[in-house]
């Protein structure tokens, strides 16, 4: 019971330090749709389609929907982190160091900061999409 206190007194003064392994509230009826806008516009036109299809084939949930715009340093950086989507493996959810590396401030601090069950992504920021879904074990629709 001590070793548990200091744990949660730890914890709630440094949340941001905690880690879930496994995906919590699994059944829940509030679903989270993070749409991952690489600023195009025709990109955002087939998001609505999509999540229009999502809410058709899920009646019974309700759905938080965000939008976070996701900008990288610069080109080179955009295809660094697609090289380091093809390298990464199970063992790298949690460390994000690459993208950190890779995006611009403001949009890694909005990556980091957000919880998805499900993610809308164009195939242009492909690796992004695929941190974000691992980070959250959350499922991609691509559009």
């Amino acid at each position: 019971k001590k070793i548990n206190a200091l744990i949660e007194d730890f914890i709630r003064e440094h949340p941001e330090e905690y880690l879930w392994y496994y995906k919590r509230w699994k059944r829940s009826p509030q679903k989270s749709i993070i749409i991952l806008n690489d600023g195009r516009e025709s990109f955002l036109k087939k998001c609505e389609e999509k999540l229009k299809e999502i809410q058709l084939e899920h009646k019974d949930l309700q759905f938080d929907i965000r939008i976070i715009n996701i900008s990288f340093k610069n080109g080179v950086l955009r295809k660094l982190l697609d090289i380091c989507a093809l390298f990464s493996s199970a063992y790298c959810q949690g460390c994000m160091s690459c993208v950190r590396f890779c995006l611009a401030p403001n949009s890694y601090r909005e990556f980091t900061h957000c919880y998805a069950d499900m993610i809308i992504a164009p195939r242009a920021i492909k690796s992004a999409a695929q941190f974000l879904s691992r980070e959250n074990l959350a499922q991609i629709y691509w559009v």
